[in-house]
């Protein structure tokens, strides 16, 4: 329930209908979990040279005719 709801950004209505919970029992777990998960987790980098999107998300890049956006994949 907590990865589909990072993933998908679900609401929590949604998400207790798909799971058949109530949404504040659905709350409560995803609440307790993304902060495990968190934990687990280890911390990112402080260097942004070593950050890296790979999930196609749409990322502002600065060009010499204003902004552009680039797709950071994971073949690059």
């Amino acid at each position: 329930m907590t990865t589909l709801y990072l993933r998908t950004n679900l609401t929590e209505r949604q998400l207790g209908v798909l799971f058949g919970a109530p949404r504040k029992q659905v709350d409560r777990v995803r609440h307790d979990l993304v902060r495990l998960l968190g934990e687990l987790v280890a911390p990112a980098p402080t260097d942004r040279r070593e950050l890296w999107i790979v999930d196609g998300t749409l990322i502002p890049t600065r060009a010499t005719r204003g902004l552009r956006y680039a797709r950071i994949t994971a073949d690059r």
